[in-house]
C-alpha cells in the first residue's frame, strides 16, 4: 500500500482517514496494483467533488452570522422597493414593481455572478403580490393602451398630406414620414425599431430601419393575378438589438 497527500476542502468522514488536529492534509489509501484506468476514474470522481457539490458542517456561529446577512439581504431587497414607492409616487400599478424587482435582480446577477437565492426570491416576490400590495392599493393588471384603427391611421396620413403646414429640410424627409406610419400601422412594432430611438446610449447611433431589411416580392399563384408584396425584417424590436437576428 501507499499513501499519497490529497487536499480537500470538503472532506467525507466515511471515505478518508483524518489525523488528529490536522484540518487540511487529508491521507488517501490507494491501492499500488490498480490501474490506470482505475485511477483516471476515481481523479473523474474526486473531480466531480468540488466546492458547493459537499455540504461542510458549520459552526453554530457561522451559520447564525449566514441568517442575519440572509435576513439583512431580505431586509434590502423589500426596503428597496418602499423607497422606489416613496420617490415615485406616480407608480400605482403592480406591475411597475415587478419591473423593478426584475432589474434589481439583473443587477445583482451582473455584480455578484450569481443569481439570488430562491428562498429569497419566493419570499421578496410573496411580500410584493401580499403586503407590500395590499398596504399600498397598488392595481394589479395591465393598464389598457388603446390602439389606433384603420380610421385613426386615416385621419393621420389625410392630414399629414393636406393639411400639414411642417417644413422639411427635404421632401423625401415628408413621404419618408409617411412611409413610416405605415409601417407601424403594418407591423405593430415599436417605433424604436424603425425609427431611431432617443433613449439613451441609441441615440446618435442612426439605429433604425435599413433598406437591406426591406424587400419586394412578386407572388405569382398559379390561378390568381400576380400580387406585389413587402416584406419587412425588424432587427431592432425589443430586448433583440444585440442578438443580430430578426
Amino acid at each position: 500500500m501507499c499513501a499519497f497527500a490529497f487536499h480537500n476542502a470538503y472532506p467525507k468522514a466515511a471515505d478518508v482517514s483524518m489525523d488528529e488536529g490536522d484540518g487540511e492534509q487529508t491521507d488517501f489509501d490507494i491501492d499500488s496494483d490498480a490501474s490506470d484506468a482505475d485511477l483516471l476514474e476515481l481523479k473523474q470522481e474526486l473531480n466531480k467533488l468540488g466546492p458547493g457539490k459537499i455540504r461542510r458542517d458549520l459552526a453554530d456561529a457561522t451559520i447564525a452570522a449566514q441568517e442575519i446577512t440572509l435576513q439583512r439581504w431580505k431586509r434590502f431587497f423589500k426596503g428597496y422597493l418602499i423607497w422606489y414607492h416613496k420617490t415615485h409616487l406616480r407608480a400605482r400599478r403592480l406591475n411597475t414593481y415587478e419591473s423593478v424587482w426584475k432589474s434589481l435582480r439583473q443587477l445583482y446577477y451582473d455584480t455578484c455572478y450569481k443569481v439570488v437565492a430562491h428562498d429569497v426570491g419566493k419570499e421578496i416576490t410573496n411580500f410584493l403580490h401580499g403586503q407590500f400590495c395590499s398596504d399600498r392599493g397598488l392595481v394589479k393588471g395591465m393598464r389598457h393602451k388603446p390602439v389606433v384603427g384603420h380610421n385613426g391611421l386615416h385621419g393621420a396620413l389625410y392630414y399629414h398630406w393636406k393639411f400639414d403646414t411642417a417644413t422639411f429640410t427635404l421632401e423625401l424627409e415628408r413621404v419618408e414620414l409617411a412611409l413610416g406610419l405605415l409601417f407601424l400601422a403594418f407591423t405593430g412594432a415599436r417605433p424604436g425599431a424603425i425609427f431611431e430611438t432617443g433613449c439613451k446610449g441609441i441615440v446618435g447611433t442612426n439605429a433604425a430601419l435599413l433598406y437591406k431589411d426591406v424587400k419586394l416580392r412578386l407572388l405569382q399563384p398559379s390561378d390568381e393575378v400576380s400580387l406585389l408584396v413587402l416584406e419587412i425584417t425588424i432587427m431592432l424590436d425589443k430586448g433583440k438589438r444585440k442578438r443580430n437576428a430578426p
